[in-house]
């Protein structure tokens, strides 16, 4: 997170790092902001205590100089923030507002116990990256312990947000996965006889009835069963499809 002209030269000679951060402190700062987005790599933006304007015009900066590899970095810290103030609906509103990636800066209390659950909440919102905290030790209070985590509930969090990511799964309804196909094909009913039926007796409805089960005619394809004979004798319950009727 250069904070000048002459660290981001630094950091790109000495340290050629993946990504950049930019707090809100420099979105006043053209030339700043201009020799950032040149680098053409990703960059966080600290939104925090910014106004939409503010923010608008450092992602059009960034646009000018044809780098889109933006990300909305919402939250602040308030040494810790408090969990009424983290306003996570504001991650959906940026993200439409911008058309950008976001995600979200938490800095709750590290010792409340929902500090490994209230930043989840953000990815149904649309957060692809989530900022926490950690430190080898709360107890010691050092820098930023306020909203840290020790190392065994920064990986419970890391886990419990993997897990979030695979429950959230695909928002689309083009491909049904295998787990729900075999759901369906177990909870949908077929037909089946409702009674005992004799060979040569006529299938129809006063003889027939729709059950669970994962095999046979669903009801939908009843029409083609009546009329025809039991080729033949069906208990009560049996599947009555083609290989059973004549």
């Amino acid at each position: 997170m250069p904070n000048d002209i002459h660290s981001l030269e630094f950091s790109e000679k000495a340290l050629n790092p993946e990504y950049y951060v930019v707090s809100p402190a420099c979105f006043a700062e053209e030339d700043m902001l201009k020799a950032i987005a040149k680098t053409q790599k990703k960059t966080f933006f600290r939104i925090g205590g910014g106004y939409l304007a503010e923010i608008e015009s450092a992602i059009n900066i960034f646009r000018e100089s044809g780098n889109e590899k933006i990300v909305l970095l919402h939250g602040f810290q308030n040494y810790p923030t408090k969990i009424e103030e983290l306003d996570l609906s504001l991650l959906e509103s940026l993200k439409n507002i911008f058309g950008v990636e976001v995600g979200l800066a938490d800095h709750i209390d590290g010792g409340n116990p929902l500090a490994k659950v209230i930043p989840i909440l953000s990815l149904p919102y649309g957060a692809t990256y989530i900022e926490k905290h950690i430190t080898l030790d709360r107890s010691k209070k050092s820098e930023d312990f306020e909203s840290a985590l020790n190392p065994v509930d920064f990986k419970d969090f890391v886990a419990n947000v993997r897990s979030a990511e695979a429950a959230i799964g695909s928002a689309s309804l083009a491909k049904m996965s295998e787990a729900t196909k075999k759901y369906r094909n177990v909870v949908r009913k077929r037909v089946v006889a409702s009674r005992e039926i004799q060979q040569g007796e006529v299938i129809s409805m006063d003889n027939l009835t729709y059950k669970r089960c994962d095999v046979g005619l669903t009801p939908d394809k009843v029409d083609c069963l009546l009329g025809r004979r039991a080729a033949k004798n069906l208990l009560e319950d049996d599947i009555v499809d083609f290989s059973n009727v004549k």
